[in-house]
């Protein structure tokens, strides 16, 4: 169980939903008050870069602060994780009317993840800590004295079976990037950490598609090398023979690799990379459609335009024109 009932402020039989099972993809994030919330913030941009690594809206969040602002109830087992976020220097205090507001989602929660001082929120619900937990060192103490046994982990994040728990906001994007990667492999989450520049060591610049395409390869090496002089020439495009000769392998073995894990060939590989190289410069940079097809490896930009208009089902500079009105993810 998460959290353990007491039963002098539980009515009986009212108990937590946890699972261990359920992967978690709908996040409500509560923030204590307004100093805070970038911790929120910070947060939800490991999920939107997770979503981006992914191709998918995978991830769904929601910010609040406070616990009077709570949002529609949640549904047990619907993968929802309630993140309680506080701060680092002073507890955090429940009203009689925060109590309320909040024990019913303290229930229904797949998993809780609490950070800094949102340690005291379930505690000061009635209800005590059975996994461990990691605790900011200003309030072990008082922590200590309040709850029954408490396990406190040696380090700034920890997992449970249904529980997560950072010492600070700064430590919740660590808690974050490791729930992602739990949830979606060790490989994504190295992406994750290198695609948000959280590796000690400086990796290379490529896109989350390339990302993809090398987590469908599943190691395949001659794939993964493939895909690296791919995005290594974007701009000096080489053709399939040439990549299969610096390979040392041969054009036919290089097909089969690709249509046997991706699907399709390297071909289509490199030109779906060449686009996305060519999105993101119409959406971030004011290179003329002619500059950014040379930087891509097109040999004009009206041919640009016809593989683009097939991939993403509008011309580049519809795409230019989406991103100066604030219209377009990249």
């Amino acid at each position: 169980m998460l959290l353990e009932p007491n039963d002098a402020v539980l009515e009986a039989g009212e108990s937590i939903a946890c699972s261990q099972t359920v992967s978690c993809r709908d996040f409500t994030f509560v923030a204590m008050d307004d100093e805070v919330e970038f911790a929120a913030t910070a947060c939800s941009e490991v999920l939107k870069s997770a979503n981006r690594l992914l191709g998918t809206s995978y991830y769904r969040w929601r910010h609040v602060v406070g616990l009077d602002n709570f949002p529609d109830q949640m549904e047990p087992g619907s993968g929802h994780a309630l993140v309680l976020i506080g701060g680092s220097d002073t507890p955090w205090v429940l009203t009689p009317a925060d109590k309320m507001a909040i024990r019913k989602h303290l229930r229904l929660a797949d998993r809780l993840c609490i950070v800094g001082s949102a340690v005291f929120v379930p505690i000061s619900c009635g209800f005590r800590h059975s996994q461990p937990v990691a605790v900011h060192p200003n309030f072990q103490t008082a922590i200590a004295e309040l709850a029954w046994q408490p396990e406190f982990a040696p380090f700034a994040t920890c997992h449970a079976r249904s529980l997560s728990s950072a010492t600070s906001g700064i430590a919740a994007i660590q808690m974050m990037l490791e729930l992602v990667s739990q949830q979606n492999g060790e490989f994504t989450g190295n992406a994750l950490a290198e695609y948000l520049g959280l590796n000690k060591t400086q990796a290379a610049a490529y896109s989350s598609l390339h990302w993809r395409y090398l987590k469908k390869a599943q190691g395949d090496t001659s794939v993964r090398l493939a895909l690296e002089l791919m995005s290594d020439h974007l701009e000096d495009t080489l053709s399939i023979h040439q990549i299969a000769d610096l390979l040392d392998i041969s054009p036919r073995h290089l097909e089969r690799c690709f249509g046997d894990l991706l699907n399709l060939s390297p071909l289509k590989v490199y030109r779906a990379l060449r686009l996305d190289r060519a999105r993101n410069l119409l959406a971030q940079t004011n290179l003329t459609l002619t500059e950014v097809s040379v930087a891509c490896g097109f040999t004009s930009s009206s041919n640009m335009a016809k593989w683009y208009r097939h991939r993403y089902a509008e011309l580049p500079k519809e795409t230019r024109k989406k991103a100066y009105n604030g219209r377009i993810g990249i």
